[in-house]
């Protein structure tokens, strides 16, 4: 894991988030503001992202498994402060935008191991393209 790679991770991956939301904003038939989804998964990964990754390394995991969760649970996060829950009916209303953002939180997570690490899972080498 080289700084080159953390530095293209940290840029990249949080680029998985408005993609992801404005998916979801389509088959709604509607429309986020890209612009807007973006800046909160920037900010998202500086609050929550960097602290996260020094926790990691410093565990020394590197599952993918574990990062998919990581990502997931600071998307969950990130929406109690977008969506702020006062009543559990409140919380509710927003449930299924809530479960978009932990989807885009584990995306993101995931593109972030896999710049971070390139294809490797756990050390094993993953072979592509027919690759022995």
């Amino acid at each position: 894991m080289n700084r080159g790679r953390i530095i293209i991770a940290f840029l990249v991956a949080p680029l998985v988030t408005p993609v992801v939301l404005e998916l979801f904003a389509r088959l709604e038939g509607s429309s986020t503001f890209p612009f807007i989804t973006g800046v909160v998964a920037y900010l998202a990964t500086i609050v929550f992202g960097v602290p996260a990754f020094f926790i990691y390394r410093a565990l020394k995991w590197t599952n993918v498994f574990l990062f998919v969760l990581g990502g997931a649970i600071i998307g969950f996060v990130v929406t109690l402060f977008v969506f702020e829950s006062y009543t559990v009916e409140y919380f509710l209303q927003f449930l299924q935008v809530r479960v978009w953002c932990v989807l885009a939180g584990a995306l993101s997570a995931l593109m972030f191991r896999l710049i971070l690490f390139r294809l490797s899972f756990n050390g094993a080498h993953v072979p592509a393209n027919g690759e022995t």
